[in-house]
């Protein structure tokens, strides 16, 4: 699929079990609600042989070209992210969502950003480990339009949409629909922006049985 886009293309399987262990084993976050992988993002610096990299969720559907994200200018920004859509009115304003972000890795490096994190993340519990870490020890970070993170609802200028758990407000409700969940996709958020993916998924699944 990558390469009918771009022959250059290349998917990549990193195994981080040993780092994770060596950094995490047993630490108070390991059970958590979110699963352990949620906290690999934190050895991109070690993993990964680039100054910049753009880190995307798996529940992150991407809407439009990425091109103007990926070339933004960082400066001496560690990252930039979105507001998170629910953390910025119960947790802090400035409170960045992970699920996408615009990783500095050489900045990272110079700072030693991520491992401040895995530090923190031996010694104190969290309820959102990663993103909270890293919202806590970043020394400079970069607020990006929410365009690049849609995490409540669906707009046609929204470049990622992520199917993160939000609150539908009227009736209340606390949703986590991910976009593999079509029929919800469809029913309950309407989306249908994405039924082009889709289809081309089901023809791939089928034709691979």
């Amino acid at each position: 699929v990558f390469k009918s886009k771009n022959i250059e293309s290349n998917v990549f399987l990193y195994d981080c079990k040993d780092m994770y262990l060596n950094e995490l084993n047993g630490s108070c976050n390991n059970l958590s609600i979110y699963t352990p992988y949620a906290l690999l993002r934190l050895f991109a610096d070690r993993i990964l042989d680039c100054d910049k990299v753009l880190y995307l969720d798996t529940d992150v559907m991407v809407n439009d070209n990425l091109n103007e994200l990926f070339n933004m200018e960082l400066l001496d920004y560690e990252y930039a992210g979105t507001r998170d859509y629910l953390g910025r009115v119960f947790i802090n304003p400035w409170y960045i969502n992970s699920g996408v972000l615009l990783l500095n890795l050489k900045r990272i490096r110079e700072t030693n950003l991520f491992q401040k994190c895995l530090d923190e993340l031996k010694v104190r519990k969290y309820a959102f480990p990663d993103q909270t870490v890293l919202n806590k020890f970043a020394l400079k970070k970069k607020i990006i339009p929410m365009k690049y993170n849609y995490q409540h609802g669906y707009s046609k200028n929204c470049v990622l949409k992520h199917f993160c758990k939000t609150i539908l407000w009227r009736p209340f409700i606390i949703v986590n629909i991910k976009q593999w969940q079509i029929d919800k996709v469809h029913k309950v958020y309407h989306i249908h922006a994405f039924d082009d993916i889709y289809e081309q998924y089901n023809a791939l699944i089928g034709s691979s049985n």
